[in-house]
């Protein structure tokens, strides 16, 4: 990723240089599955040069993300700016803001998507583009299950502010029909919704060659003869991990052929190995943190996926989890769950927060013939999704809706 020093180097034209017309892509950090969309946005919308442009330096994951020059990736991270919600530093987002907008002058952006809105970086530039006329979406996971209230006052704070967001705005871009519903709360109109879902390279996961498969099991001690459940994401306490594994340990006797993988790390995972009874420590098996490109052959190799999570806004985990083929269990408050899995069709929703919620779903989806059935499905389910959530033809309409391409 570029720095704005950087980008006459690796774009081949000065900065200040007529640029061909630009959609800016305004997001916090650069992950995987983001710059994959971006990506798929350069290629599917050439009318347009598509910029990326980053707020923060990355999470405490140690990602490693590469970009090519098609997206013109740019950073406007100061040190180790981490991720987060910085309301608190005014003057230091105020002077990124500005840094944001000379660079949007001087390379031709005729439209901004901002890539969530929890900053002072993301207000300025939403003004700052009405005041000039460009056209500007935005964009986030934000989902009407997990729009919980913090006090009068905060509550009271955060419809203002979003709701004046919103009005600003040329259009929205929700996820799925959770984010649209939270938008609508804040004045959204249907007219103005336009689709945008995180989505992985589907064929990442679909076609897991398989001496890369053998491979992994052969690393990690896997047994070709047993099934396994899969869990994917961090260690913490929203994505209630506890939850899983007391589950677990509850079908474990009527399950004697089943195990347990648990694919990330975080700051639960000492306390969450600690609470896995001594009897099933040998069919639950702890991956830590693994890179987005080697996560495929766990998905591969397993047959149901668990996201017990209490909090959830999104999850890209069960997109993935579908193109692989697997059973989806998942909270009811997982947005793309919602999008995907029909609840005892192609996946299972249980109550958020309840074991035996989940510990009955669990029964139900590892009986070997509704596994089957529950498999088989899961691919058609996805593929109609994909046809009706296409991240390119959605942006393509919204640039349409206010008169920069053709849809």
């Amino acid at each position: 990723m570029y720095t704005t020093d950087q980008h006459e180097a690796a774009t081949g034209q000065p900065v200040g240089i007529e640029m061909p017309p630009g959609l800016a892509i305004i997001s916090n950090v650069p992950r995987p599955d983001r710059v994959h969309v971006h990506e798929l946005l350069a290629d599917g919308i050439p009318e347009l040069a598509l910029h990326s442009l980053f707020t923060r330096s990355g999470w405490d994951l140690a990602w490693k993300v590469e970009m090519s020059e098609r997206i013109h990736p740019v950073s406007f991270a100061v040190g180790t700016d981490l991720y987060r919600n910085l309301w608190g530093r005014p003057c230091h987002d105020w002077r990124k803001a500005s840094r944001i907008i000379r660079y949007c002058r001087e390379n031709n952006i005729k439209v901004v998507i901002l890539n969530g809105y929890a900053s002072l970086v993301s207000a300025r530039i939403l003004r700052w583009c009405r005041r000039q006329g460009i056209p500007v979406f935005v964009r986030s996971d934000s989902n009407i299950k997990c729009d919980s209230s913090r006090g009068v006052i905060l509550s009271w704070l955060k419809r203002r502010i979003v709701t004046w967001l919103v009005s600003q705005c040329d259009g929205v871009m929700p996820m799925g029909r959770l984010g649209a519903e939270y938008y609508k709360r804040y004045g959204a109109t249907t007219d103005r919704l336009f689709w945008s879902p995180s989505i992985p390279d589907y064929e990442m996961f679909a076609d897991v060659p398989e001496e890369k498969t053998a491979e992994f099991m052969s690393k990690e001690g896997l047994d070709a003869d047993r099934r396994r459940i899969l869990f994917c994401g961090r260690l913490n306490r929203a994505k209630r991990v506890d939850l899983l594994l007391d589950a677990f340990a509850r079908i474990a006797v009527d399950r004697p052929e089943w195990d347990l993988i648990i694919a990330g790390g975080g700051p639960l995972e000492d306390e969450l190995r600690k609470r896995l009874r001594e009897d099933l420590a040998d069919r639950v098996k702890w991956l830590g943190f693994r890179q987005w490109e080697d996560l495929p052959p766990a998905y591969a190799v397993s047959d149901v996926f668990v996201l017990p999570s209490d909090f959830e806004p999104w999850a890209l985990v069960v997109i993935e989890a579908m193109a692989a083929g697997l059973a989806v269990i998942a909270s009811d408050i997982v947005q793309a769950a919602h999008e995907i899995c029909e609840d005892g069709v192609s996946g299972r929703l249980f109550k958020a927060g309840s074991v035996d919620s989940l510990t009955e779903a669990l029964l139900e989806v590892t009986d070997l013939d509704n596994l089957r059935q529950y498999k088989k499905r899961a691919s058609p389910a996805l593929a109609r999704w994909r046809e009706q959530r296409d991240p390119v033809d959605w942006t393509r309409r919204a640039l349409a809706s206010v008169g920069l391409i053709s849809a």
